[in-house]
């Protein structure tokens, strides 16, 4: 699972994803301390368990300030409408050899590919935003 900085970034800056996800048992978050959140989602006022096992008590905390980061599975599944997931592949290497962007991660190549064809997208690493 990719939690660098970058796609920290690229994730708070998907905005469209970012409002529209249901947040589920198992998801990834990056909150205000860079200390990323592993475990169940719960409502506001109660807590996350975290990747290294602790508690935080998030009754304080706007759950707007945490940063959801989709893993690779869940980006697949926002651009996989179909019962051909070879196609998808396919489309993914075309989408690869032309990306005018460095990344690092799957997660990375995932969320660019998922803005691209959903939102027609690409991130601007100089600007750090979606254009």
């Amino acid at each position: 699972m990719d939690k660098t900085p970058k796609y920290t970034m690229m994730s708070k800056r998907a905005e469209k994803i970012q409002y529209k996800y249901k947040y589920k048992e198992g998801d990834w978050f990056c909150w205000q301390w860079n200390v990323v959140c592993l475990g169940h989602y719960v409502p506001i006022g109660e807590h996350i368990v975290t990747a290294g096992g602790y508690d935080y008590d998030f009754q304080d905390i706007d759950y707007t300030t945490c940063v959801w980061l989709p893993t690779q599975a869940q980006l697949q599944k926002m651009v996989n409408r179909s019962n051909h997931p070879f196609g998808l592949l396919f489309d993914l290497h075309d989408f690869a050899r032309k990306l005018p962007i460095c990344v690092t991660s799957m997660e990375q190549l995932w969320l660019a590919f998922v803005m691209k064809k959903e939102y027609g997208r690409i991130w601007d690493g100089k600007k750090e935003k979606w254009i």
